[in-house]
């Protein structure tokens, strides 16, 4: 039977590190790539959801000052409505408010 020895000659040593070398290179290489190919899609991912809540928020500004201003007009149109429907809303949120507690 042959004997395994723990300490390899020097021209073993060699030849298993060129070879190991050998191999990590291609594969540092394929995995930069994957990285890069991965930071890319996040980056792109990124940029279109900022995109996108940029014009949500853009659009919800507009809802709100075209509700501001539809509140206004009727507010001015017909304040004793408003007043009541004020009186209202704010019993409302008070019992709510108090049943919470």
């Amino acid at each position: 039977m042959g004997s395994y020895d723990p300490q390899p000659g020097n021209s073993e040593r060699q030849d298993l590190g060129g070879a190991i070398a050998s191999q990590i290179g291609p594969l540092a290489d394929q995995i930069k790539g994957k990285v890069s190919n991965v930071a890319d899609r996040a980056s792109g991912a990124l940029s279109e959801a900022k995109d996108r809540g940029s014009e949500a928020a853009d659009n919800a500004g507009e809802v709100m000052g075209a509700l501001r201003d539809a509140v206004t007009r009727a507010a001015r149109a017909q304040p004793g409505t408003t007043v009541l429907l004020s009186i209202a809303a704010g019993f409302l949120l008070g019992a709510m408010w108090r049943s919470g507690r």
